[in-house]
């Protein structure tokens, strides 16, 4: 709750425009869908929700980012819901002061996009298993009820990321887990795979509408997808393993991250990254401690189900895609395996007294990273809002301004995408918001926008670096 007054404190960034900007110029659910195709990546689940409720919301960075507030709320609601009805009330309230306090989850909960939404459906999907589980497992009724709940939650997890499947696959390798080892404590165990069959055939036909969307694109030469690559291996474990428990915001900020050298930030962060290594080795201590104790413990053997099977089974079709495909697979893209951070804090804090003081400490260090993301400038996004606010107050009245989401801030001039080169005559000014230095796309724009702006008649006037992550660019006309 703490992060509710900080919403609007943050520029929008470009992803956030990627599902504010759809949402707010579409002139019904086609032009809707269309605009999402053309621009973003991901399915339209967050953007609808946006549409349908822009004409309620106040138009502004606090009402475009509350429909995510409002998720992972709810989403933690329900996560300590499930928490309690595995381990108790104890180990849930554990969890969920520490997972409300997580820079990793704060950051999506105040973020325009669709990870606060897909928490939410991550949780749902999860307690929603065990609801159905807990009544198929024993043969009482509401089975049905709950696979066909639990199938619907999927499909609009379907809807929301298409990574959502990985948390399919991962329930249905618990689902066959379950049936492989104690077959005979199933009071009917070929209508408990029935129910999971039920369920996962609900969400393929919610899920169909936008699989023949991007199926046709495919066909017709018009698929979206990330449009950069990054060699990956099972090295980048570690740097997961840190934003899990810190987000962007403990040592280094995003943008060294993307540009600086792994010694060049460890020289520069030593003290933080090493804080950095002794959580994650904590953590990793009472993780293996749990599965030993899992292993020789019955009472407590189902547990291997939650911290061994599910996440092998989610993780091994992002892993083998990324490396096939060296698809640049972002601590973002794992977040249904982010609750286990939490759950193991709690466990091992309830079960392992001697560690507490150590946990104690993780729990000090994570809260700084929290402090960090919601007070520290260096962590937030680029202020393309206080750019574009300046451009507009130094420029006549015809100016355009070009950046990620110069469109939604300009009120008196023009804002358009980086890619606008069609000037009209009687333009005085053109602005270029010009950020993430570390990507080449951002690089070539500059260079070709410069070539335009000459072969125009506009000159360089100079160049503001007054704006956190941004450098703005001038030219004016000649004959202004």
């Amino acid at each position: 709750m703490l992060i509710f007054p900080r919403l609007g404190t943050q520029s929008l960034w470009v992803d956030e425009g990627l599902t504010v900007g759809p949402a707010l110029a579409a002139t019904g659910l086609p032009d809707l869908v269309a605009r999402v195709r053309q621009v973003d990546t991901q399915p339209p689940g967050s953007h609808l929700v946006l549409y349908a409720l822009r004409d309620v919301l106040p138009r502004s960075e606090l009402g475009f980012r509350l429909p995510s507030f409002v998720a992972v709320e709810i989403g933690l609601a329900l996560f300590y819901v499930l928490l309690r009805r595995l381990w108790g009330a104890p180990t849930a309230l554990i969890a969920l002061a520490v997972a409300q306090h997580a820079s990793y989850l704060a950051f999506f909960a105040a973020e325009a996009r669709n990870y606060g939404l897909w928490f939410l459906l991550i949780v749902a999907s999860l307690l929603l298993a065990l609801l159905w589980h807990e009544r198929a497992y024993a043969g009482r009724r509401g089975a049905a009820a709950c696979a066909l709940a639990w199938g619907l939650v999927n499909g609009l997890g379907m809807w929301t990321h298409l990574f959502h499947a990985c948390v399919m696959v991962g329930e249905l390798a618990v689902v066959f887990a379950i049936v492989l080892a104690r077959p005979s404590d199933l009071r009917a165990p070929g209508r408990y795979l029935l129910g999971a069959v039920l369920s996962l055939g609900v969400t393929v036909l919610l899920a169909a509408p936008w699989l023949l969307i991007l199926a046709h694109g495919a066909a017709t030469g018009q698929a979206m997808g990330v449009s950069w690559t990054r060699a990956f291996s099972l090295g980048n474990g570690p740097y997961y393993l840190y934003a899990f428990h810190f987000g962007t915001s403990f040592g280094p900020n995003l943008r060294e991250l993307h540009t600086e050298t792994m010694r060049t930030l460890l020289a520069r962060h030593w003290l933080a990254l090493s804080v950095a290594g002794a959580v994650a080795g904590v953590t990793g201590t009472v993780y293996l401690r749990l599965i030993v104790d899992a292993l020789r413990r019955p009472q407590h053997r189902y547990e291997l189900l939650l911290l061994m099977v599910f996440p092998l089974g989610s993780l091994a079709g992002p892993l083998a895609y990324a490396m096939w495909t060296d698809f640049p697979l972002h601590p973002r893209h794992l977040l249904f395996i982010w609750p286990l951070v939490p759950v193991v804090f709690a466990l091992g804090f309830v079960r392992a007294p001697r560690l507490r003081p150590l946990l104690v400490m993780v729990a000090a260090a994570q809260l700084v990273a929290f402090a960090n993301l919601l007070y520290q400038p260096q962590y937030w996004k680029d202020d393309e809002r206080g750019a574009v606010r300046f451009a507009e107050a130094q420029s006549g009245n015809h100016a355009y301004v070009l950046g990620d989401v110069a469109s939604l801030y300009c009120v008196r001039v023009e804002g358009r995408p980086k890619t606008f080169t069609d000037f009209p005559t009687g333009t005085q000014d053109v602005w270029l918001v010009d950020n993430r230095a570390w990507e080449p796309e951002n690089g070539r724009l500059r260079i070709e926008l410069n070539r335009r702006m000459q072969s125009m008649g506009f000159a360089s006037v100079g160049i503001h670096e007054d704006f956190r992550g941004i450098v703005l660019r001038h030219w004016k006309s000649t004959g202004s």
